[in-house]
């Protein structure tokens, strides 16, 4: 029970409790009171109930805190798979959110620790056996180390080589060190060289690409190349002999589809999903044969998704990658005048000023200091260059002479902003490599250390970054001669020359960041700079508040004024304040759009520029968020965690989009209630929105319609109908009722349990609340398009102005204030205004909970499975003693309903009357605790397949006697309303015993088709179809009618109720109209005065019953002259 889960503040929620509790106590104070009861007694009771009440409204509250508890002491055990119910919306819901998808993702990287260190260890020991072998068989002589020998090792080392490398780019993806550096790629180039590399792996596959000209993306080029290379190799691999691959590009929206296409086997549907996870090979010995270790489609995957794009499999013949990028360009010869000029601020923004760049040397803490002047790349390292993609099967490699050049002076600034950023990347880099091989570095001798120069040719790139580098990335030289300090490289090549580059220190080898961000632009565009507009709207909305709140001050101001002044001073002071306060209102709207300009501005100046190869920030700066941008928090992370936002007090739920045309249905449906409810009676009009009402909402319910859909409708409408026919308004309520909860359940599908059935039929009631944001977005969306803000401020003003001005024109002539009067004199129909307002405001906004329904469907809830295994003796010595207790009832009964009145008399000294009145409610009672029986037998105990048909013996017995007390307890009743009559209560309890009769007839169904190995999951529902479909035959019977012709012909005129007989509806006029004068003309004069038939009714209030009675009383008027007797009235018994 989690009745405040719809607020979203705990803080709300605690007070909403501690006042429901005081209150609980003063009604309780109160009503002890008024009891006489004592204050021990009362304080007692007090302090019980409001702990009740404390208890049931904090028990959704803190249940999430204890599974929270015990969920964390069993992930403290290793187990990651259980859950907390997080249902509330406040800060203890999305604690437990949070907490659900915490335990969700340590359960993951657990399975995925588990899988990864299988995978690999499969995976690097398949290569390393095969290299193992080949060079067992060389050294002990078995082969011979020709060059087929030498191909086969290189083959395995290769392959051994490849798997590293697909690891490590996954690592990085997944850590963020690998960031994207975007830029406008022309994609036909592209396309060309990955296809041309493609095309070297097999000679019997044809790749055919189709790229228009002038398409470009921005993306990143190195991983869009990743991206092709890895899914034209997919391609290549899976395709037949003679087979076609094919690659287009195309322009889709504001982005770019790219797919690749071939003619193999294709992927099944079920294994779609799976192809993307690392390691996953639909086929492992083919794979392992072509040395696919199942990570290139993880690593395409991961790369599209840190773009912001997406990857999916379409179905055709063989297999179809389609991978959707956005941030489409289009490319150009020359660029414009002012591109011109951005990207070459951007380059002075980026690249530093042409000054000589001395080496920068980079020292780790354990290393020694030496001068250092210049390093240059040891010889037999590899340097990858940027942007290069070894091909499959060869080593890159560099001449032992690369590098012995040192660079020039000043070359840095020469290389443009890309050499920079490699530059940047490959110091940070180094850093983490320095620090990781310092034990390496202290047995390579004690002087040594680890450099690297500012060429961009001579460093490895961002992809080569971090630990994994180690010390192959990174020269190891000699100190040379020279006293070049750290402090002096760092002041010559520090910060000036490469932005956003970390330099340490010599002594504590500290990093020290460099300008991260460029100072603004003059005269660029922005976020920091608003449009005139939006300035002028906040005036001009500053101005109208500002009038009105001056318009209700100067009205109390000059009212004071008056009385202790003079009526000039309170003209002068109601002037006076409307003009300040207006002004006041201009002035605060500009300044408030001058202070939202300026903390714009300053917002604006913290976000970077992308930095290729930095170190992961983490999210939530930068111009483009996405994964691998902004700054980051955490161990080893700059900047400090977000500032926690609470949710809103009433948190907007999950919905589906509204359809186009619920607002103006919505307007429709309220308005035509509005016009059709008020000043009638309950007739016509009620009927008539209830069909406005369904025919709205029925483009929504057609896509789900069941025959139960259609049942409940029909009957729901059924019901509602009544309202024209029947005049009898505690009749008509209850139909009313039924009929809405049918219509609810109708639209909520649910009803598949009995929680479903009370969940659907209060469905529409629980989806008003969530109303204002479902047609919120419409409105937002009309609002928008319309310009309806400008409109009411223009209204709004105008009001304002002709407001003070006429009441000023008001105050100096009397004419034209006698003419003004006689104007704005309202009619006779405003009054009904308020009134009509709600109702179009109700009706519109039920009209778009039932759509709210009908596009979210209610899930039946399921309870828990609470069923017991108990023994034998348990429920067949009571079930058995019952059905005898309830058989000897049945033989008395039999007894007493054939012996007839004389053996009542002589056996219990009553009459039959007597008798029959006697016992018929405790007989009702009985019937309703058998129900209960059967259903908890039914629904709590777990018994075997020999004791099922005992137990379904006893339950069937058990209702089949208590049919036969009911048919004793409608005998009873028959006896009585024989000698009494009939009345409201008794006509109802009669269909009631008859609507339980029924319902213990449906039990027996029920129980008969479950052993046939059919579900009884149609029985929640037939119940209720058979209910509505009894008060439907209720309300066809007339019970006002028959109440009045039964009181006639038994009571007689001498005993009836006169009373009872005035308070009945128009129904029972013709009936009535039968007694003689001047019993006539007093008990219709009764009922026309009750059911307000001297009146005619309006068209929306039209009534069958009352038209009836108006014809009838039309013919025979009641007479005027008619004197009642004041006696008495009898009770009816």
């Amino acid at each position: 029970m989690r009745p405040l889960d719809f607020l979203g503040r705990i803080k709300v929620k605690l007070g909403i409790v501690i006042v429901l509790a005081v209150g609980t106590a003063f009604v309780v104070n109160e009503v002890g009171i008024n009891s006489g009861l004592s204050r021990e007694t009362r304080i007692a009771v007090a302090v019980v109930l409001a702990l009740i009440m404390v208890q049931l409204l904090a028990m959704g509250m803190t249940k999430p805190l204890r599974q929270m508890a015990r969920a964390a002491q069993t992930i403290a055990k290793g187990r990651y798979t259980l859950r907390v119910s997080a249902t509330s919306r406040d800060e203890v819901g999305e604690l437990a959110r949070a907490f659900n998808a915490m335990a969700a993702d340590l359960g993951e990287v657990d399975r995925q620790r588990r899988e990864l260190v299988a995978n690999v260890s499969h995976e690097l020991r398949t290569p390393i056996t095969g290299l193992r072998a080949v060079l067992e068989n060389v050294v002990d002589g078995v082969s011979a180390p020709d060059p087929v020998t030498m191909r086969t090792a290189l083959a395995q080392t290769e392959r051994l080589g490849r798997l590293v490398a697909q690891l490590l780019d996954l690592s990085r993806l997944d850590s963020g060190v690998r960031l994207i550096e975007p830029e406008s790629i022309e994609l036909g180039p592209l396309v060309d060289q990955a296809v041309r590399e493609a095309a070297l792996a097999r000679e019997d596959v044809v790749i055919r690409a189709a790229v228009p000209a002038d398409l470009a993306v921005c993306a990143d080029p190195d991983l869009l190349a990743q991206v092709l290379a890895n899914l034209l190799d997919n391609a290549v691999r899976h395709s037949p002999p003679d087979g076609v691959v094919t690659v287009s590009c195309v322009a889709d929206g504001d982005g770019m589809r790219l797919t690749v296409g071939d003619q193999g086997p294709g992927i099944p549907v079920p294994s779609r999903g799976r192809v993307f996870e690392r390691f996953s090979r639909l086929d492992a010995g083919r794979a392992a044969d072509s040395g696919g270790a199942g990570l290139g489609l993880a690593i395409v995957k991961e790369i599209v998704e840190l773009h912001g794009g997406s990857i999916r499999i379409d179905d055709c013949a063989g297999c179809r990658m389609v991978v959707d990028l956005p941030g489409r360009t289009t490319m150009t010869d020359t660029p414009l005048e002012g591109e011109r000029r951005t990207v070459e601020e951007a380059r002075l923004e980026q690249v530093a000023p042409a000054a000589p760049a001395a080496p920068v040397s980079l020292v780790s803490p354990a290393a020694s200091v030496a001068p250092v002047e210049d390093v240059v790349p040891a010889q037999g390292d590899a340097v990858p260059a940027r942007g290069a993609v070894p091909a499959q099967g060869e080593a890159a490699r560099v001449p032992g002479d690369a590098g012995a050049e040192p660079p020039a002076a000043g070359s840095l600034a020469v290389a443009g902003t890309r050499e920079a950023e490699d530059v940047r990347a490959a110091l940070e880099a180094l850093v983490t490599g320095a620090t990781m091989a310092d034990g390496d570095a202290a047995q390579e001798g004690e002087g040594e250390r680890r450099s690297v120069t500012a060429s961009p040719a001579a460093v490895p790139t961002a992809a080569a970054s971090g630990p994994a580098a180690g010390p192959a990335a990174v020269s190891a030289v000699a100190p040379a001669s020279g006293p070049t300090s750290a402090s002096a490289a760092a002041s010559a090549s520090g910060p000036a020359d490469v932005p956003g580059a970390s330099v340490p220190t010599a002594a504590t080898g500290v990093i020290v960041p460099g300008n991260a961000a460029p100072a603004p632009v003059a005269g660029r565009a922005g976020p920091g700079y608003p449009s005139s507009g939006g300035s002028l709207g906040r005036m001009i909305a500053g101005g109208v508040i500002g009038l009105m709140v001056g318009f209700l001050v100067g009205m109390f101001a000059a009212v004071l004024a008056s009385v202790t002044v003079g009526d000039g001073m309170a003209l002068f002071t109601f002037v006076a304040c409307v003009s300040v306060m207006g002004a006041t209102g201009v002035a605060l709207g500009a300044g408030s759009g001058r202070r939202a300009a300026t903390v714009a501005y300053q917002g604006g100046q913290g976000a970077a520029p992308y930095q290729g190869g930095a170190p992961y920030q983490g999210q939530g700066a930068g111009p483009q968020q996405g994964p691998g941008h902004g700054p980051g928090f955490g161990p080893g992370q700059q900047g400090p965690p977000p500032r926690y936002v609470p949710p809103p007090l009433f948190p907007r739920p999950e919905l589906p989009d509204p359809p186009r045309w619920l607002l103006p249905a919505a307007a429709g449906a309220g308005v035509f209630a509005a016009v059709a409810l008020p000043d009638a009676q309950v007739g016509l009009g009620i009927v008539l929105v209830t069909m406005v009402l369904g025919a709205a909402a029925l483009p929504a319910v057609l896509r789900r319609m069941t025959p139960w859909t259609v049942a409940f409708g029909v009957t729901a409408y059924l019901l509602i109908s009544m309202a024209a026919v029947r005049d009898a308004d505690w009749l008509v309520a209850i139909l009313l009722v039924a009929g809405a909860a049918l219509g609810a359940l109708a639209v909520s599908g649910a009803g598949a349990g009995w929680l479903g059935v009370i969940r659907g039929g209060v469905s529409v009631l629980l989806a008003m609340g969530p109303v204002p944001w479902f047609l919120g977005q419409p409105m937002k969306r009309l609002t928008a398009r319309r310009r309806i803000m400008p409109m009411l401020a223009a209204v709004g003003i105008t009001a304002v102005l002709l407001l003070v001005f006429g009441l000023l024109f008001v105050s100096a002539d009397a004419v034209f204030a006698s003419y003004l009067e006689r104007v704005t004199t309202a009619p006779e129909w405003a009054e009904s205004v308020p009134a009509r307002i709600i109702l179009f405001v109700l009706f519109a906004a039920l009209l778009a909970a039932v759509v709210l329904v009908a596009l979210r469907p209610v899930i039946d809830p399921v309870g828990p499975e609470t069923k017991f295994t108990v023994s034998r003796s348990v429920w067949l010595l009571p079930l058995t003693a019952v059905n005898l207790l309830f058989a000897s009832f049945v033989a008395v009964q039999i007894t007493a309903l054939f012996g007839g009145n004389t053996w009542v008399l002589r056996t219990a000294g009553l009459t039959y009357a007597e008798y029959a009145r006697q016992g018929f409610f405790q007989l009702v009672v009985v019937s309703v605790f058998v129900l209960g029986i059967v259903a908890v037998a039914a629904g709590l105990l777990r018994v075997e397949r020999r004791e099922r048909w005992l137990l379904a013996g006893l339950l069937g017995v058990l209702c089949g006697l208590t049919m036969v007390v009911l048919a004793s307890a409608m005998h009873r009743m028959n006896l009585y309303t024989d000698a009494y009559g009939l009345s409201r209560l008794r006509l109802s309890v009669q269909a009631t015993v008859c609507w339980l009769g029924a319902l213990f007839a449906l039990v027996l169904i029920a129980g008969a088709v479950r052993f046939t190995g059919r579900g009884s999951g149609w029985l929640p529902r037939t119940i209720v179809l058979v209910t509505g479909l009894g008060l439907a035959s209720f309300a066809i019977v007339n019970p006002d009618l028959q109440v009045a012709y039964t009181q006639v012909e038994v009571r007689g005129v001498h005993k009836m109720d006169s009373d009872y007989l005035g308070d009945l509806g128009a129904e029972a006029v013709p009936a009535l109209d039968r007694l003689p004068e001047p019993q006539r003309s007093c008990v219709l004069a009764d009922v026309i005065r009750t059911n307000g038939l001297n009146r005619p009714d309006p068209w929306n209030g039209w009534n069958l019953a009352r038209s009836q009675a108006r014809a009838l009383l039309a013919e025979r008027p009641v007479l005027s002259s008619a004197r009642c007797d004041p006696e008495t009235s009898r009770g009816s018994d």
